[in-house]
């Protein structure tokens, strides 16, 4: 049996050409929650390094979720390490009034 670990394009073809089974992910979406009980400085670490630390890994973080409780106290913080390591970052129309930076 063979486990690809990559991306869709290695694991298509890995189960187009295999000839034994292969057991494959689907395409996920990786996503951070920051709960209103978070500490601020552990989720900017967190979170700053599940996107940031092998960005072309499959279990990089794409989505950031982040408590309407601490939007206002935690997405700043966030968006300012992520920008400082050069990672463009997306936001809903709520979280660009809270920081503008953010790309629609």
């Amino acid at each position: 049996m063979i486990i690809p670990r990559g991306g869709k394009s290695l694991v298509a073809r890995v189960q187009t050409e295999a000839r034994v089974p292969v057991f494959s992910h689907l395409e996920g979406i990786c996503h951070v929650y920051v709960d209103r009980d978070a500490d601020l400085d552990m989720a900017v670490k967190i979170v700053v390094n599940a996107k940031m630390r092998r960005t072309g890994i499959c279990g990089a973080t794409e989505c950031l979720l982040i408590d309407r409780a601490v939007l206002n106290t935690h997405l700043k913080p966030i968006v300012d390490e992520l920008l400082a390591k050069g990672c463009e970052v997306r936001g809903d129309a709520e979280s660009r009034a809270v920081d503008h930076r953010m790309v629609a």
